[in-house]
């Protein structure tokens, strides 16, 4: 799918990291202290890893894990308090999307439990999506559609992801596993899980300005890469299972025939700044060498210091260098989206 739009426009991006800027709901965790209770487990067989082996495939440093007492609906409610400091109106949000992978309940709609006590009008629509780490990228592109078409003057996409169950799960899994195997097959395929970061975030969505014009998108799928990365309950623990190198592979194509596609229904020949989906360094490396001839700076990073925060990656990286005055006014970006399945979302920016 596509689509170009006339007057649709990011008015706002805003986030909390646990642990960070006096958020005192979470903490920082570093990589060599999951390396190094992995490593109690990887011990007993009789393969060889290097010690980092996290930091050393993927250059993830460290990233932020919520308290365990911290709730889900509480920390979105901190950003529509932002939004309401900052005087976002409510009253013209008719399409609020909760867009993450982390849920808290099955119903109703974690996104109509985020939105009690504000002031969204009787017409809303609120609901929840997912699509693995493309999740808030669909829900701004729904949105988008929504205000072009002129059925509500601003839509709310929000998410929060909690990795630290994930990991701690996936660990015990490893212990158990290598009890009584010595396969090296299971450790590449939870490796990606022990990479993940935490946070939440919103976007607002609307028909007048604010941080950048979103040009148009562009989305693509292959089915026949569903079982790659597969995510599920087992038994008493959450697990996230990935072959990372086809992944990857069959990624980087899909990812690079949407940015072709995109940039030609834009008539762009050039962008000045792009950001992808945060997966690490070898992702990143691909990225850069498919980038590099018709973008200036493709480089930015957050995944070294936050990890993977899945739905919340490419928007929290393109929020973070745009803070830091990377993308001028004036110019353009591509927010490059990716998740299992495969599916891609390409969006083109004006700044």
């Amino acid at each position: 799918m596509h689509a170009v739009y006339n007057n649709v426009f990011i008015k706002r991006i805003d986030y909390i990291i646990p642990g960070v800027n006096k958020e005192l709901s979470g903490t920082r965790v570093l990589t060599s202290e999951i390396e190094e209770r992995a490593m109690s487990a990887i011990s007993r067989t009789p393969f060889k890893v290097p010690d980092n082996f996290i930091r050393f495939y993927t250059n993830v440093m460290e990233r932020y894990f919520w308290k365990d007492d911290v709730r889900l609906e509480e920390e979105c409610r901190k950003l529509l308090g932002r939004c309401r400091d900052e005087k976002v109106d409510f009253s013209k949000i008719k399409l609020p999307i909760y867009a993450a992978l982390t849920k808290e309940i099955i119903e109703p709609s974690t996104m109509i439990r985020i939105m009690k006590g504000f002031p969204f009008p009787k017409e809303a629509m609120p609901f929840d999506i997912s699509n693995a780490c493309l999740g808030m990228a669909n829900a701004v592109v729904m949105i988008a559609n929504a205000v072009n078409s002129g059925q509500t003057e601003q839509g709310l996409a929000i998410g929060f992801e909690d990795s630290r169950q994930v990991t701690l799960d996936t660990l015990k899994d490893l212990q158990e596993h290598y009890t009584a195997n010595k396969d090296k097959q299971h450790l590449r395929l939870n490796t990606p899980s022990l990479t993940l970061g935490s946070g939440a975030l919103s976007i607002v969505v609307g028909s007048d300005g604010g941080m950048c014009k979103i040009k148009g998108y562009v989305s693509l799928s292959d089915a026949s890469c569903a079982d790659l990365c597969i995510g599920r309950r087992h038994k008493d623990k959450i697990l996230i299972q990935t072959k990372a190198e086809k992944l990857e592979r069959n990624g980087v194509m899909i990812v690079k025939e949407s940015v072709r596609r995109a940039m030609e229904l834009f008539g762009w020949s050039r962008v000045n700044f792009a950001v992808t989906h945060q997966v690490g360094r070898s992702h990143q490396r691909n990225a850069e060498e498919n980038l590099r001839d018709i973008c200036d700076n493709c480089s930015y990073t957050t995944f070294e210091k936050y990890g993977n925060m899945g739905t919340l990656s490419m928007p929290f990286t393109l929020a973070k260098a745009y803070e830091e005055g990377l993308i001028k006014k004036g110019g353009r970006a591509l927010a490059i989206g990716f998740g299992s399945g495969l599916v891609s979302c390409v969006l083109g920016l004006e700044f």
